[in-house]
């Protein structure tokens, strides 16, 4: 009987893990596809890379959330986002961290704004947001059909920054606009991990004020990129 219930046990706790690690590799894929997206990448000869990422990183986020640490789970997901960039894109250093750090800025605009949607519409509540029922699941579904058009949009529109080279021996000359991105992409991961702190402690005031000025330093990011664009293609 002891055995009996261990076993059950142990299967529930891995039913669950598994369930966490397929919405969460999901969310994931979705961040890339966006990123990707954005800029103007293709995913030929990257499917196993990213499918790596995204386990990767849903382990690690689990981890966190297990083990009382989920105040720091975004910051160490975003460092490791961009290091998983570097290493398994072979990008440039200067590269992995704009494009990661932009890519995971948007990300969670975007699935800011879908949240708030779908919870205007009453449609989910913000509370009951986790994988074991419908409104976490069904908010993983429209993040994915939302991000999968976005990629087809800018496609089909030839939106999107071509700056970023493959190969990881691409030189990075440090003009003033490069700096500025690199600045800025710096300064949004520090942001990005002081919010989601303040946010596991339940400080929302403070969540909210560094939240609106991560969005200001999206939108510089933006504009630098867009300057950057504009210089390289001139």
């Amino acid at each position: 009987m002891f055995w009996h219930k261990a076993t059950s046990s142990v299967k529930g706790i891995a039913m669950e893990l598994w369930r966490f690690l397929l919405f969460s590799s999901l969310e994931y894929v979705g961040m890339i596809v966006l990123m990707f997206a954005v800029f103007r990448f293709s995913f030929r000869g990257f499917i196993p890379h990213t499918v790596f990422i995204c386990v990767l990183l849903s382990f690690i986020s689990h981890y966190f959330r297990e083990n009382g640490l989920v105040n720091y789970s975004t910051l160490v997901q975003v460092v490791l986002f961009v290091i998983c960039i570097y290493l398994l894109y072979r990008l440039h250093w200067y590269y992995s961290i704009v494009m990661g750090v932009t890519g995971f800025q948007t990300y969670s605009t975007v699935q800011a704004c879908i949240v708030l949607v779908l919870s205007r519409m009453g449609l989910i509540s913000i509370d009951k947001m986790s994988y074991s029922n419908f409104d976490g699941l069904l908010l993983v579904a429209v993040q994915l059909i939302v991000m999968f058009v976005i990629s087809v949009l800018f496609h089909i529109k030839g939106w999107g920054f071509t700056f970023i080279p493959t190969g990881s021996i691409a030189r990075v000359k440090f003009t003033q606009i490069n700096v500025s991105i690199l600045f800025l992409s710096m300064l949004s991961v520090l942001f990005v991990g002081a919010s989601f702190y303040f946010y596991g402690q339940n400080q929302m005031h403070l969540f909210v004020f560094l939240s609106v000025i991560q969005l200001i330093i999206l939108v510089g990011l933006i504009y630098y990129s867009l300057r950057k664009e504009r210089m390289d293609n001139g």
